[in-house]
């Protein structure tokens, strides 16, 4: 089965790349970077801009697939009058170009990737069909794209999956994400400015997440919305404090960065869907994948990098 994966060099595409070429699927990835950093063997790299409909048109030209995968967009939770516009772009015109170029005749499910930052805060477990209530340009374009797939099931049976994602960690990420960052303070034994961490968040371990998505290719679940993610609330400062105390340094100085407006203080996901219809759940506890991911950033931190 051919299996096309936009954004697949980035973090959580990447793995996903790995997993899907490792069950014998043929995966193309796009990048629009042609650092290709995580490059896997045996995986077809096109290089092209998803906010680029001729380039796109080019580079997939009498191509085929039978899946697509879109993690393509920029992350980022800058208001409109910052970086808001860029974000929207980076989101919305690559769905709408990648789904108007690619051959749907072939197209046996079309996944894409949204955003926990969608759901309306709350106190429980957020189920796919919890309130909406997004706050971001981020959050606003996640959740219009699941509005356009929506409109395309609804009048051309275009088959889709859209997958919300909690926040994901591991080997690879941004350096500039939460864990990263602390990670990186505390093996260099700095200061290490942060909110109050009084917030509680579901953090999944990328291998986790890119099994799910994989999962999702075979299953039975069509023009549909589910939740990957570890399904247990976690203190910010409780994962603070164990790197600190795992690592053996830094400096956390809590409070020092001021929280995003409205940024919600629960936010955890509910996975009984996904345990339903994918057979899925984390194979990773917490603390087994804060330990494999402060390895792989201690192990760069040996070598130099």
């Amino acid at each position: 089965m051919r299996v096309l994966i936009s954004g697949g060099n980035g973090f959580i595409g990447s793995w996903t790349a790995k997993l899907a070429s490792e069950r014998n699927y043929d995966v193309t990835v796009i990048s629009r970077s042609d650092n290709l950093s995580q490059k896997i063997e045996g995986v077809n790299y096109i290089i092209a801009d998803l906010t680029s409909l001729s380039q796109l048109k080019s580079k997939l030209k009498n191509k085929k697939f039978d899946y697509a995968i879109n993690f393509a967009g920029n992350i980022d939770h800058s208001n409109f009058f910052g970086k808001g516009l860029d974000v929207i772009n980076s989101h919305l015109v690559g769905v709408f170009n990648l789904i108007s170029v690619i051959n749907n005749d072939s197209l046996k499910k079309f996944i894409q990737i949204g955003t926990s930052d969608e759901y309306k805060a709350s106190e429980f477990a957020l189920k796919e069909d919890s309130d909406i209530d997004f706050y971001t340009p981020y959050a606003y374009a996640k959740k219009s794209s699941l509005d356009f797939l929506k409109m395309l099931n609804k009048f051309n049976s275009f088959p889709y999956v859209f997958v919300r994602l909690f926040l994901t960690y591991g080997p690879f990420q941004n350096e500039h994400r939460f864990l990263p960052q602390l990670i990186r303070g505390c093996i260099n034994n700095e200061n290490i400015p942060l909110t109050d961490c009084t917030q509680t968040r579901d953090f999944c371990y990328v291998e986790d997440i890119a099994e799910g998505i994989i999962n999702i290719l075979d299953s039975n679940i069509h023009s549909d919305v589910i939740n990957l993610a570890s399904g247990k609330p976690v203190a910010l400062r409780e994962i603070v404090t164990f790197v600190k105390e795992y690592i053996g340094g830094g400096n956390p100085i809590f409070g020092a960065v001021k929280r995003r407006t409205n940024e919600p203080n629960i936010l955890y996901g509910s996975i009984d869907k996904a345990k339903e219809v994918l057979n899925w759940k984390p194979k990773h506890s917490l603390y087994q994948g804060l330990e494999k991911t402060i390895v792989y950033y201690k192990s760069y931190h040996d070598k130099g990098k």
